[in-house]
């Protein structure tokens, strides 16, 4: 999967704090809550510290869809 590099280094760091792993570990194809067994409330964490990170909203309609890390960066993209 081809990823965004302006958001990616900033995703993955996030989500690689949140899943309390090195951020080597994380790649654009893993999935949020299957590969990195984040829960919902770790996934609300997650878009909150995103907006605030990326300077951007992140509705729950939207991220309701999103399952991977490499899926963030490319709605970051989209919607900056």
């Amino acid at each position: 999967m081809s990823v965004n590099t302006e958001f990616y280094p900033i995703v993955a760091e996030v989500v690689a704090e949140l899943a309390e792993i090195p951020v080597e570990q994380i790649s654009a194809e893993k999935s949020l809550r299957d590969e990195l067994a984040l829960d919902s409330l770790t996934l609300v964490e997650l878009w909150d510290v995103l907006a605030e990170r990326l300077g951007m909203r992140f509705p729950d309609d939207d991220v309701a869809a999103i399952v991977s890390v490499g899926e963030i960066v490319t709605y970051a993209h989209a919607h900056r």
